[in-house]
């Protein structure tokens, strides 16, 4: 039951917000993957700004994972929110909505995000070889997610909602422990 219309100003403000940073934050994804192959094609040395630019496109890809994963926080505060009938619930409820209305696109976001940053760094190599193999399974696993996610979404509508819900969300805590493993070492 959704408390608030659809079109309230806070949902539609909300929208636009989240449509602006994706598609910001793609564009730079896309240019640093056209950075990088460029660089690679012409054999021109890397320097240290565009390895720079490209570490922070690894954040970015971080924090959008981090807030596709923090979906499953928001629900269980809305929930509980919902329980103890807290006076501003209606807008925690649209924000839980939109954002798990741009789930998907904060995957693929994380998606384009990774490829550049994990293709740049395995034509540019760098000495921290822990570093490649780690961020190789990080995508990898990444992948994996995504394609669970993908046949999640197929099955929305059959009986195997649940399991693939919940395989999706146990790959999730796999890819989580692999990418803290690859920030980390």
């Amino acid at each position: 039951m959704l408390l608030v219309k659809k079109n309230h100003w806070f949902m539609k403000l909300l929208n636009y917000a989240i449509k602006i940073i994706l598609a910001i934050i793609i564009s730079i994804g896309i240019g640093m993957l056209a950075i990088t192959l460029y660089h690679s094609f012409k054999d021109i040395p890397v320097n240290r700004f565009y390895k720079g630019i490209d570490k922070n496109v690894g954040t970015m890809a971080e924090i959008v994972s981090i807030g596709a994963a923090l979906l499953w926080l928001f629900r269980k505060i809305w929930l509980e929110l919902k329980k103890r009938k807290v006076s501003f619930v209606e807008y925690v409820q649209m924000v839980f909505l939109t954002l798990k209305n741009f789930h998907i696109y904060f995957g693929i976001t994380v998606l384009i995000l990774a490829f550049s940053h994990g293709l740049f760094f395995l034509l540019n190599p760098v000495e921290e070889k822990i570093r490649i193999y780690s961020g190789i399974a990080a995508f990898t696993s990444l992948v994996l997610l995504a394609i669970l996610g993908w046949r999640h979404q197929r099955s929305l509508k059959t009986k195997n909602a649940l399991k693939t819900k919940k395989v999706h969300i146990a790959f999730a805590i796999i890819f989580g422990v692999i990418f803290l493993i690859h920030i980390n070492v």
